[in-house]
């Protein structure tokens, strides 16, 4: 399955467990913030969907890497690439 698909999903999923837990549980504005969100997931990964059938094939890139460093710590670096 594609990422988009797997947004559709998880925010239809998301939306039904605000809609029956508001039923259960009394603080109803984290239902509501988790509605929100389910609701913003399906708009995003809709518009990834319609997006990508024009799409041209991308020549650049960010990357997000960490990597270890002495004494248990850990670094975190940011890279872009642009292929020619």
């Amino acid at each position: 399955m594609e990422a988009p698909i797997w947004g559709l999903t998880c925010g239809t999923l998301q939306i039904l467990d605000g809609i029956i837990m508001y039923e259960y549980d009394s603080f109803i504005p984290v239902l509501y913030i988790s509605a929100g969100i389910g609701i913003t997931s399906i708009a995003l990964s809709s518009w990834n969907l319609l997006r990508r059938r024009n799409l041209k094939p991308t020549t650049t890139s960010w990357n997000f890497k960490t990597f270890p460093l002495p004494y248990k710590q850990t670094a975190f670096a940011i890279s872009f690439s642009k292929r020619f």
